[in-house]
């Protein structure tokens, strides 16, 4: 599995994980306030505003989505194939630097979550 940077318009992804799919991240919408902590994390043009980092809440919020067992985006999340290349807005990876790395994108956590799911064990 590999995490590609979308703004890299020459990449060829086949799974879309940004905020205009069930497996985007809701915490980090501009303007908005997080669902989980209330705060507002980014400003215009994606400028954070708060120390309290939108990863950290995204990982809270997929969980309480997992408990109140949300079939659509636990189905997505099973969907995603070991080969599958996701995509999002800010970070690339791929192997490895996905779980061992320093969580900086919510595709990282998506990627933990669909090892949770599977029942895939880390190497």
């Amino acid at each position: 599995m590999k995490i590609i940077d979308m703004h890299n318009r020459n990449s060829k992804y086949t799974v879309r994980c940004d905020r205009a799919t069930i497996l985007g991240n809701p915490c980090s919408r501009p303007g908005a306030p997080c669902p989980i902590c209330n705060k507002v994390h980014f400003g215009p043009g994606m400028k954070q505003l708060t120390p309290c980092r939108s990863i950290q809440c995204y990982r809270t919020w997929l969980w309480i989505e997992f408990e109140k067992e949300n079939k659509e985006l636990i189905a997505a999340i099973k969907a995603i194939k070991h080969d599958d290349t996701l995509a999002c807005w800010c970070c690339e990876k791929e192997g490895t630097a996905i779980f061992l790395d320093q969580v900086v994108c919510h595709c990282q956590i998506l990627f933990r979550a669909w090892r949770f799911l599977n029942e895939e064990v880390y190497p």
